[in-house]
């Protein structure tokens, strides 16, 4: 089975482009999913950005609202640079922040934070595992390339396992049609502004990292503040995911 952290909002677009209720919870009712966002599907789950969102989120009681934290430090203006700088600092700082509380900590720090995959596995990132319950690899950038996706996950998640042996890892996983660009095996016989991920590439990233990751984050991401540079929603390659797992 399949642990799935994904955003309510994705859960949304995936419904209203028609993917059957029997399929969205088929995939996303059980309790063991982290949804953020609010909804009706899986466990409550919240995104923190840096110590000083989780230092007000401990404070006005947002930790006792959730199960699953998803600590989300990356290059950007939502964690302040001495954070991006200090990651490990960071993630003990939160960790101890929310330790009074039941809440599951999933480190989830970014690629830009070194630049490539490779300096990501360089600086040892996966480590920050170190101190929470879970791991997400963002290896979504790779998912077309599936030999380095697939050696990003099992070189980050043995290194997470290394100072966490019992650590829930996450693999990343999008639709957004940037990660196609590049091509490797997304329809690499368009033109690169027409490229898209599609599902098989999804399934096969999956499949061929099952071993060393049971859950896997699904983005859907849609241009807004928080993606002031992606495309429109694009569900579909979710929607055949899904579809070929749980059945029409």
């Amino acid at each position: 089975m399949i642990r799935w952290l994904i955003g309510y909002a994705a859960i949304k677009a995936l419904a209203a482009a028609g993917v059957p209720v029997t399929v969205l919870s088929a995939a996303f009712a059980a309790p063991a999913n982290p949804v953020f966002g609010g909804g009706r599907y899986g466990s409550p789950a919240a995104v923190v950005k840096s110590i000083q969102q989780a230092r007000a989120d401990a404070a006005d009681g947002a930790f006792t609202r959730v199960r699953y934290v998803v600590v989300d430090v990356e290059r950007w203006p939502a964690t302040p640079v001495w954070q991006q700088h200090h990651v490990m600092r960071t993630y003990r700082r939160i960790a101890a922040m929310a330790a009074p509380f039941r809440t599951r900590l999933i480190a989830a720090p970014a690629m830009d934070l070194a630049g490539t995959w490779h300096r990501y596995l360089a600086r040892h990132l996966a480590r920050t595992a170190r101190y929470t319950w879970g791991l997400d690899i963002q290896a979504q950038s790779q998912e077309c390339h599936p030999r380095a996706y697939q050696r990003w996950v099992r070189r980050a998640a043995a290194q997470a396992r290394a100072v966490n042996p019992d650590v829930v890892v996450f693999r990343g996983l999008t639709t957004d049609a940037r990660v196609a660009r590049n091509a490797g095996q997304c329809q690499p016989w368009l033109p690169p502004a027409r490229r898209h991920v599609t599902g098989r590439v999804l399934l096969r990233d999956l499949r061929h990292t099952s071993q060393h990751g049971t859950g896997a984050w699904l983005n859907i991401p849609r241009r807004g503040t928080a993606c002031p540079n992606c495309q429109p929603a694009y569900p579909l390659p979710a929607i055949w995911l899904l579809r070929h797992l749980y059945g029409t």
